[in-house]
């Protein structure tokens, strides 16, 4: 474990945290957290630090966390993302672990990201899944599901469908409509459970009015492949715009190639690339390829070698075979 090392002015700002901070992070307090979709895109590195990682920043008191402790927080946040001052992960865990001693569930969840992604700490799975049961122990829902991610996987800790289902439903019983998407995830693709296209579109729809994006793509999903519902590509569309729309990865991606295919909206190449872009700069594979593929035949721009192995290349790097193929084909050719 790291010993907390603070400089004293960093020691007098959190003395002096609740009567000088309080009222001007009021703004931070006040918002409504947004459910977002749990693997919603971006760096995996960084993405828990972020409302689209699909993990909730602390916005609001709870019984748990009080309000020195929200801004200690609220502090680590700040160095972890680089916001208005320089990051640096280390400062960042210091802030968390400060918060976590004194009860912070929030702080302890942060703790469990820094330990599995090894920001500020060594990578370590197993003190990732200590400081997630902690967190979840004292509430914190980021914490739950990442543990019945986990329990799913059987990365770091055993595999149990029924504890994550547990876990999900916990979620879902603190009016948190991700636990919600959760349940629905594991029905749809049958893991642990029969699979119940119709329980899932049931609970992803619960969760989607709630605004949920990941249950909105998921149903999107699932008019677009026929599975519980009629095939129907416009409504695939209409889903998956209101996923995208909240900077789901998956959901950008799936609209990219709905306009590229003309399906559930007339054909539109530089609407695609536009999706696709946003998509592949948060290191999606497929929208990187696709992005790639449009400059080799020119489609919605002119054809473009340099640029389509300057996108093949992104997309090789984040784990896309056929691109490397490509890669092989064009860089190959005189």
């Amino acid at each position: 474990m790291r010993n907390v090392m603070m400089a004293p002015d960093e020691r007098g700002l959190i003395s002096r945290v609740t009567a000088i901070l309080l009222f001007a992070a009021a703004p931070f307090f006040a918002g409504k957290a947004v459910a977002q979709d749990e693997a919603g895109g971006g760096k995996p590195s960084d993405a828990s630090f972020y409302y689209g990682g699909g993990y909730a920043v602390p916005n609001a008191l709870t019984p748990e966390d009080s309000d020195a402790n929200q801004l200690l927080v609220k502090a680590g946040l700040q160095y972890a993302k680089g916001e208005g001052v320089k990051q640096d992960y280390a400062r960042a865990y210091d802030y968390f672990l400060s918060a976590a001693k004194q009860g912070s569930a929030q702080a302890r969840f942060y703790l469990g990201v820094m330990y599995a992604d090894g920001k500020g700490v060594k990578a370590d799975g197993e003190q990732a899944v200590s400081w997630y049961k902690k967190a979840a122990e004292a509430g914190s829902a980021d914490a739950m599901l990442r543990l019945a991610a986990l329990h799913v996987s059987g990365k770091d800790v055993e595999k149990d469908v029924s504890k994550a289902m547990q876990l999900y439903k916990e979620v879902a019983g603190k009016g948190d409509v991700r636990g919600l998407s959760g349940q629905a995830d594991l029905y749809m693709k049958g893991i642990g459970v029969e699979q119940d296209y119709k329980l899932a579109l049931e609970l992803y729809r619960k969760a989607a009015e709630e605004g949920n994006a990941h249950a909105q793509s998921r149903i999107g999903f699932m008019y677009a492949r026929g599975l519980g519902v009629p095939l129907d590509y416009t409504q695939a569309y209409e889903w998956m715009m209101r996923a995208a729309r909240q900077g789901n990865t998956f959901a950008e991606s799936f609209v990219g190639s709905l306009y590229e295919r003309g399906k559930g909206v007339r054909s539109d190449y530089a609407e695609a690339m536009n999706w696709y872009e946003k998509a592949a700069e948060k290191e999606n594979a497929f929208a990187a390829f696709r992005m790639g593929s449009l400059y080799e035949d020119g489609r919605g721009v002119r054809a473009d070698k340099e640029k389509a192995i300057e996108w093949y290349r992104k997309a090789a790097a984040y784990g896309n075979s056929a691109a490397r193929n490509k890669l092989i084909e064009l860089e190959g050719k005189e």
